[in-house]
């Protein structure tokens, strides 16, 4: 259990890092997962060369995996720099450069639909670019904003990213956002509009 935490942080560390090199963090995910699984299959075989008891051979397998995972992490974190810009980021971008306000702020209603698939997980929520609320399954939060053009973004505990949800409201308008099992649910989703930006922030 111990180990699979560590995986699952590392690889969030190294997509983390990857992506502010401006680097697709596909790549790393799956050098993370090759490089530990691979050095600690390969630390399992020397301990049993070695002819190492049942401990020797878990503790020879763990530190070969460590060690993958150290180059993993510098690997992601002094890669080359590229131009890569993740989805949610360039959505909240192109939402920001959206000078286009509200007369009246319009009321957002987002409720976590409850559902058996990462029942246990909290998920976190922002708006805008702002943390607004985590939430447990089945519970709900109402937020305002002054802004046409919105997005939400939602998160796990491990930071896994959902697609972000960007829209627009009306002024003076309730909309009811659902996501469930760490998605949003347009179909399921009232009073927001499709929208769609250029990079400049203007509705196209």
């Amino acid at each position: 259990m111990l180990e699979i935490l560590a995986i699952i942080s590392l690889v969030n560390v190294n997509k983390k890092n990857a992506l502010e090199r401006g680097r697709k963090p596909g790549f790393f995910v799956g050098l993370t997962f090759a490089l530990w699984f691979g050095l600690e299959f390969a630390g399992f075989v020397l301990g049993m060369l070695m002819e190492a008891e049942g401990f020797g051979i878990y503790l020879a397998a763990l530190l070969l995996a460590a060690v993958g995972g150290v180059i993993s992490y510098f690997a992601a974190k002094y890669c080359r720099p590229g131009e890569y810009v993740s989805p949610s980021k360039k959505a909240l971008s192109e939402v920001l450069n959206s000078a286009e306000m509200l007369e009246t702020p319009a009321t957002l209603e987002i409720i976590r639909d409850k559902s058996m698939a990462g029942a246990l997980a909290i998920m976190n929520l922002t708006l805008n670019g702002h943390p607004v609320r985590s939430l447990r399954n089945g519970e709900s939060t109402i937020e305002k904003t002054d802004r046409k053009y919105n997005i939400l973004c939602l998160t796990d505990a491990y930071g896994n990213e959902a697609p972000p949800y960007t829209f627009a409201v009306e002024s003076g308008g309730y909309a009811k956002i659902h996501f469930r099992a760490g998605r949003f649910r347009p179909k399921a989703t009232t009073g927001t509009l499709p929208v769609n930006l250029d990079a400049a922030g203007s509705a196209v």
